[in-house]
């Protein structure tokens, strides 16, 4: 039980982690004012860094807070690139990954506006 709380420990750090790195490179390109179109913000944690942080920290003895702080670290250090790396050693195509979540990502968007009615009351609110 105690590893599978480091992994979501250390995932959920990951995510964190990944989140700063955007947040500094958002500002830097702010500072900079970059001329053109800014890129979008991605924050993703790594798969592979949460699951070997939550292991090594389960390992080691040191408990759920310490795999959230190793996953931070490996996030803000951009671990998630490791995921692509291994990705493309497999032979998976990122863009025909993404282009796939892509269009689960508004196909559930569709569902859930059609299984939501609005009502009228709400509109005037």
């Amino acid at each position: 039980m105690g590893l599978i709380l480091s992994i979501f420990a250390a995932l959920g750090g990951s995510v964190a982690g990944a989140a700063v790195r955007a947040g500094i490179s958002m500002a830097d390109q702010q500072l900079a004012r970059k001329a053109g179109k800014a890129e979008p913000m991605m924050i993703n944690g790594s798969l592979v860094g949460g699951v070997a942080a939550g292991v090594v920290t389960d390992a080691v003895g040191g408990g759920v807070g310490m795999a959230f702080w190793l996953g931070a670290v490996l996030g803000a250090a951009g671990a998630d690139r490791l995921d692509w790396w291994l990705l493309d050693r497999l032979g998976v195509d990122r863009d025909a990954l993404m282009a796939k979540a892509r269009q689960a990502a508004e196909s559930a968007q569709r569902q859930a506006r059609k299984a939501m009615p609005i009502s009228e009351e709400a509109v005037e609110a």
